[in-house]
C-alpha cells in the first residue's frame, strides 16, 4: 500500500509537470507565430478624431493612412474612416478597406468591425460599395453575418 501510494504520487507529479512543459511549449510557439499587433498611434487617433469633429475629410484621411500602415485601426475609428474614403475617394474606398483588413485580419476580421463599415457605407448610400464589401466579408475573409449586419 505505501509502494502504491509513492508511486501514485510520483505519477501524478510527473504529469502535472509535464503539462505545464507542454503548455509553456505551446504558448511560446503561438507568441511566434501569432505576435501581438501594434496598438495604433494615440496621436493619430487624436487627429482623426479633432478632425472628424471639424468636418475635415482630407485630414483624417492622411492621419489614416500614415496610421494604418503599421498598426490596425481601432473599431471606434472605423466609421469616420469610412465616411473620410467615401466623401473623398468613393471609387477605391472599397479596395483600400478591405486591403487594409487583409493586412491586420487577426484583430479587425471579425463581425464588429464589418457591421461598423456596412453601417457607415448604408449611411452614406453607396449601395455598389455596399454590396462589393458585404461580398467580400463573407466570401473572402469568411466573416459570418450576424442578425446586425
Amino acid at each position: 500500500e505505501l509502494s502504491f501510494l509513492v508511486f501514485f504520487t510520483l505519477g501524478f507529479a510527473f504529469l502535472h509537470i509535464d503539462g505545464f512543459a507542454w503548455n509553456s511549449t505551446k504558448r511560446s510557439k503561438q507568441l511566434v507565430e501569432n505576435p501581438k499587433p501594434r496598438a495604433f498611434d494615440a496621436r493619430l487617433r487624436k487627429v482623426i478624431e479633432d478632425e472628424t469633429a471639424l468636418g475635415k475629410h482630407d485630414a483624417v484621411l492622411k492621419a489614416w493612412r500614415v496610421g494604418c500602415i503599421s498598426a490596425p485601426t481601432p473599431p471606434e475609428l472605423i466609421k469616420p474612416v469610412v465616411h473620410a474614403l467615401l466623401d473623398l475617394e468613393p471609387e477605391d474606398a472599397a479596395s483600400e478597406l478591405l486591403e487594409h483588413i487583409r493586412k491586420h485580419a487577426m484583430v479587425l476580421s471579425n463581425s464588429r468591425v464589418a457591421c461598423a463599415v456596412l453601417d457607415a457605407v448604408a449611411r452614406a448610400g453607396e449601395v455598389r460599395t455596399m454590396e462589393e464589401l458585404w461580398e467580400a466579408f463573407q466570401k473572402d475573409l469568411r466573416i459570418k453575418p450576424t442578425y446586425q449586419m
